[in-house]
C-alpha cells in the first residue's frame, strides 16, 4: 500500500507540476518498513510490538533520512559532528509527523488485521459447525 502511495504521488507530481525530482531512497526506506513488518511481525503480532516496530521504522527514518540530506549538503550545515548534529536538531519538529503517521498507519494496519483475522476465524468455525 505504500509503495503504491509513493508511486502515485510520483506520476501524480509528473504530470501535474513542473517540479519533479525522483527520490530513490525513499523506496528504500519504504521496503525497509515492509522488510521490518515481515521480519518482527511475522510470528507474532501483539499490540507493544506492532508499536515498537513503527517507532523503530520511524526512528530508522529520521536518523537515515536526515544523514544522507547531511551528507548530500541538502541544506547546508558543515561538514562537521556539530554540522550533522544541528542538521538532527533542525529536524526534530519535522520528526512529529513522521511520528504522527507512523503511529496512526501502525494502528490502522494492526486494527484491520485483527479484525481481518476474526472474521476468517468466525467464518472457519461457522464451515466447520455446518
Amino acid at each position: 500500500v505504500a509503495a503504491a502511495a509513493l508511486a502515485l504521488k510520483d506520476v501524480c507530481l509528473y504530470l501535474t507540476t513542473d517540479w519533479w525530482e525522483p527520490y530513490p531512497l525513499s523506496w528504500v526506506y519504504f521496503t525497509g518498513y515492509v522488510l521490518a513488518g515481515r521480519l518482527f511481525l511475522r510470528r507474532s503480532a501483539s499490540v507493544g510490538r506492532a508499536a515498537g516496530v513503527g517507532f523503530g521504522c520511524g526512528l530508522a527514518f529520521y536518523a537515515v533520512s536526515n544523514f544522507v540530506s547531511w551528507l548530500e549538503l541538502a541544506i547546508p550545515y558543515d561538514r562537521s559532528l556539530a554540522g550533522l548534529l544541528n542538521s538532527y536538531a533542525a529536524a526534530i519538529p519535522f520528526y512529529r509527523g513522521t511520528l504522527l503517521g507512523d503511529v496512526g498507519f501502525t494502528a490502522a494496519f494492526f486494527a484491520a488485521h485483527l479484525a481481518l483475522g476474526r472474521a476468517r476465524a468466525a467464518a472457519a468455525e461457522r464451515q466447520t459447525a455446518a
